[in-house]
């Protein structure tokens, strides 16, 4: 800090009004008032910054300093106040930093002669202790204030994953023809997977799953809005590249363009024996065929939602044949990314064979296997994404 200096002693009325020195004798304030010097600072400077030594307190003149922290502002001082005490008092490094919001004159005390003033007039250390009352009530306040703005915070993310929640399917699906089971779990409040399924007549069903990059609130919207696009659309033409087309646009709408979205749909068709699907970049899911006995993968053929630059790119589609005892296995990359203690992904390799292994079960049972090997990998280490599972198998 750079400024032109020169002794306090013509300040004397302003140290008299100050909580710290309001209690001092007037010989007492002359002489605190010699060992001040005057500093005048552009509007910009920075008086002292965060972890400096606290060899100094300064009172303002006029002006308004504001004490920031990391970037963020956390108060303003003005004409009158004490800043940089508290570093003087306890002999630690400063907690913020102070920058001059305007032109500010201050006076400045070094710690040497604030520390042999102590000493000498007893008025000040009682000034000191009604001046540290009121800032910790200050912090008190604040704190409370703070921890009030988290609850409301935490209950709005609370009822976000409720919505979020109440969007996926309520229970699995059980038809003449078909059998789903679906899982999601969420790594934080608010996750970015999601899956449904839709039964549009006896013969067909309309399966889907997302992963939108990242979770939290705006991941959470991202996928309410693909949802709603899907919804609308099928009411129309339910047919993937169809579907697919329509969520892109809905996604293209978002305010949160750094957002993207892996998404495959599937319609399965009992009548006609086949499987139809678009794939926007999600991780493959697994078709196993019981004919021969084989697993197949439906790989990506699109960019994912939400790129730039493709509004009216149109989807490729897909048909595969789709015969009682089929299975498929639709999962997110929580899935296969899931970690253990050393840091070893639980992989695709892992997921195919315990898939196979439990084909002849219920897409609930299969479901369960899944998540209990992944459970058994990972060995109570965290998941660090979204966990998401859907199961189909043709009756």
């Amino acid at each position: 800090m750079t400024g032109r200096k020169n002794t306090a002693i013509d300040h004397i009325a302003l140290l008299r009004n100050t909580d710290l020195l309001r209690d001092v004798s007037d010989s007492g304030l002359h002489e605190i008032g010699r060992g001040m010097e005057k500093v005048e600072v552009t509007a910009g400077t920075t008086v002292f910054h965060k972890g400096d030594d606290g060899d100094a307190v300064y009172l303002i003149i006029d002006g308004i300093l504001r004490l920031e922290s990391d970037g963020v502002a956390l108060m303003s001082r003005t004409g009158g106040e004490w800043v940089g005490e508290m570093a003087l008092i306890d002999k630690v490094t400063r907690s913020a930093s102070a920058i001059a919001q305007t032109d500010v004159r201050l006076l400045r005390w070094e710690r040497e002669s604030f520390v042999r003033v102590i000493s000498h007039h007893p008025g000040v250390a009682y000034g000191i202790f009604k001046v540290l009352t009121r800032k910790l009530r200050e912090d008190i306040e604040r704190q409370v204030d703070l921890e009030l703005v988290q609850e409301r915070w935490k209950q709005d993310l609370k009822r976000a994953r409720e919505i979020q929640m109440g969007m996926l399917p309520s229970g699995d699906l059980v038809t003449p023809r078909m059998e789903i089971s679906g899982y999601c779990r969420p790594a934080a409040e608010v996750g970015g997977d999601y899956y449904d399924y839709v039964e549009f007549d006896d013969a067909r069903v309309g399966v889907i799953i997302g992963d939108v990059t990242g979770h939290g609130f705006y991941a959470g919207l991202f996928v309410a809005m693909a949802k709603s696009g899907m919804n609308t659309q099928a009411q129309i033409d339910h047919a993937p590249r169809k579907i697919m087309e329509a969520m892109r646009r809905t996604v293209s709408l978002s305010i949160q363009r750094s957002l993207l979205m892996t998404c495959c749909y599937v319609l399965f068709n009992t009548d006609n024996g086949t499987l139809s699907f678009s794939n926007a970049g999600h991780p493959y899911p697994y078709h196993y065929r019981r004919r021969s006995q084989s697993v197949e993968r439906l790989c990506p053929m699109d960019p994912l939602l939400g790129v730039q630059d493709l509004y009216d790119a149109s989807f490729q589609e897909s048909e595969l044949d789709w015969e009682p005892g089929d299975l498929m296995l639709f999962y997110s990359d929580g899935i296969t990314e899931a970690r253990d203690a050393d840091g070893k992904m639980f992989e695709h390799e892992r997921l195919e064979d315990c898939f196979v292994q439990n084909k002849d079960k219920t897409p609930a049972q299969i479901k369960e296997a899944i998540l209990a090997r992944l459970e058994q990998h990972c060995a109570g280490h965290p998941y660090d994404d979204d966990l998401t599972l859907v199961v189909v198998k043709a009756l």
